[in-house]
């Protein structure tokens, strides 16, 4: 071991790559709190007057918290080399602590931080190597009895709220990724009575907590191979918004307020029902989180049935059964991007190091721009293009400092998804002007949904071809003519989807195809069961004849 200690760095920079940790990282997720970490910092630095020994598994914890915090320090380049140092000295010790035979609170938290570690790096972003690391920490989770309450065994309060809180930070990551990843998670409700750390209080970690309920509930209908009610969907939904309705104000995003005109019929109102942005980090981070990830959870819950809406009224999905869950769609990507908005704007520097903004920025923006592909006389067409050019603007922005192959890759996706758009609404006829049927509610949260991003200027003013002048409103002035980077083989490193074989229609823009294809296959898929969806081009049955697009704009 005193070999390994030698790997340590020098104690100034360790504080400081300890600070970054939980400064810029653990306001999300914090399964190991510094109170615990501290002490073992101490010991391996031989500080307090009576030094003793650290244990592997305890120096593994230890080693990938300062690979984290290298990754979120933002004086460091991205993606520093030290990280890597500092995860392969971490593996090292959680085998020499022998982690699998013998299971410890230290070798647990280490081996979730890892799994985060994971989907933060250019290699890990399709989650091969996060998933069954995830996976390996549930099972010891349930090896060490943690989805049992310590009650149950007379375990001392600290060491049952010790457990309490490493198990909901370990089953909700895991419940949050296999949403993400169209999978089934570790663990039933039914066997789980674990009681929420803490004393009761409903801050951001037992709201998290609480979401995750919901959100396993959003998985097993995903995941169960028969077919679901779409009444029991409905309930899922308002489930879902009961719970946003009722997050305590004080953790409320006004950001994401402001992009819900289905519950805030004008800004006032959801000025009124949330504070205003604090000068606290950590808070303006939860606050934001929290917001995205209930949109997030709407979002796997409705978007097969959004596409079911596309499919079943192309030409106005708001005359479909399922138009209620294609407006929600709509909304909830709306928020997404203003949410990434919204806090890149007042946190740039941390918010380009946390990934999974900028996944959720991306499958918003497809997710979008997948209703004008196939409609583009779509009465929300000029929102679609506006959140897509706001997406845009925001890649092009991050991609100033921060480059990673990742963020250039989607840039370009979304630069072709955009061209794509205009395309196909350049060369669309006129829209059909009679709405007499469209249910009176729903024209109303469609045309609070248009008139929001009108006043956020979101917005982009529509021109046909045979309109004059030819213009297109704002364009990002990231969109300029330039030498696409070669297409990596797997964009499902992108999408965290997999890629299914099928026999597409033919097109003239195969690139998109692909793209659209890895975002909505999983989907469809999984809706396949009750004779809906399939892998085919289904949003590209009124997209023949269309210019070459491979080089867009």
């Amino acid at each position: 071991m005193a070999t390994i200690l030698l790997h340590l760095p020098p104690i100034d920079q360790a504080r400081v790559l300890l600070d970054a940790y939980y400064d810029n990282y653990t306001w999300n997720h914090d399964v190991a709190p510094r109170a615990g970490v501290q002490p073992i910092f101490d010991r391996a630095y031989g500080l307090g007057q009576n030094p003793s020994r650290v244990h592997p598994q305890q120096l593994a914890l230890l080693f990938i918290i300062l690979a984290m915090g290298a990754l979120h320090n933002p004086a460091l380049p991205p993606h520093d080399p030290g990280a890597e140092h500092h995860l392969a000295a971490a593996r090292w010790c959680l085998v020499k602590g022998d982690f699998i035979g013998h299971n410890t609170i230290a070798g647990l938290q280490a081996l979730v931080i890892m799994a985060h570690y994971a989907l933060e790096t250019e290699k890990g972003r399709n989650g091969d190597s996060a998933w069954p690391l995830w996976g390996l920490a549930m099972r010891l989770v349930t090896a060490m009895g943690l989805h049992i309450d310590g009650r149950r065994w007379n375990l001392p309060p600290e060491v049952a709220e010790e457990r309490r809180h490493v198990f909901w930070e370990c089953h909700t990551i895991d419940v949050f990724q296999a949403n993400c990843f169209s999978r089934p998670s570790s663990l039933r409700p039914e066997h789980i009575d674990t009681a929420f750390p803490g004393g009761g209080e409903r801050d951001f970690r037992t709201l998290k907590f609480e979401l995750c309920r919901i959100s396993g509930a959003v998985l097993d209908q995903a995941m169960d191979v028969r077919p679901t009610a779409y009444s029991a969907i409905d309930a899922l939904y308002e489930r879902l918004c009961a719970f946003e309705r009722h997050i305590p104000f004080a953790i409320r995003c006004r950001t994401a307020l402001l992009a819900l005109p289905s519950v805030y019929a004008d800004a006032e109102s959801a000025i009124r029902d949330s504070p205003a942005v604090s000068g606290q980090l950590a808070l303006t981070f939860q606050q934001f989180t929290l917001a995205l990830n209930v949109s997030e959870a709407i979002l796997f819950l409705q978007r097969p049935y959004f596409v079911r809406a596309l499919q079943e009224s192309p030409q106005d999905p708001t005359r479909s059964t399922y138009a209620k869950s294609y407006l929600a769609v709509v909304e909830r990507c709306n928020v997404l991007i203003e949410v990434v908005g919204g806090l890149y704007e007042l946190y740039p520097t941390v918010t380009a190091r946390h990934w999974f903004f900028w996944y959720h920025l991306f499958t918003a923006a497809v997710c979008l721009g997948t209703m004008i592909i196939l409609n583009p006389t779509n009465p929300l067409a000029g929102l679609v293009l506006g959140q897509i050019d706001h997406s845009i603007k925001l890649y092009s922005s991050v991609l100033r400092d921060h480059a990673t192959p990742s963020l250039v890759q989607n840039h370009q996706w979304l630069l072709r998804l955009r061209a794509r758009a205009l395309s196909k609404v350049e060369h669309a006829p006129p829209p059909p002007g009679d709405e007499a049927d469209v249910d009176v509610e729903l024209l109303g949260w469609r045309t609070r949904l248009v008139e929001r991003a009108r006043e956020g200027k979101r917005a982009t003013t529509i021109r046909r071809e045979d309109d004059s002048p030819m213009s297109h409103g704002p364009s990002p002035a990231s969109i300029q003519p330039q030498p696409l980077v070669p297409l990596a083989p797997t964009i499902d490193q992108v999408l965290q989807q997999h890629f299914v074989d099928s026999t597409p229609q033919r097109t003239q823009d195969p690139a998109t195809d692909f793209l659209l294809h890895q975002f909505w296959d999983p989907t469809t898929l999984l809706e396949s069961r009750e004779g809906a969806g399939g892998a085919s081009n289904w949003w590209n049955t009124w997209d023949l004849g269309l210019p070459d697009l491979q080089n867009p704009m």
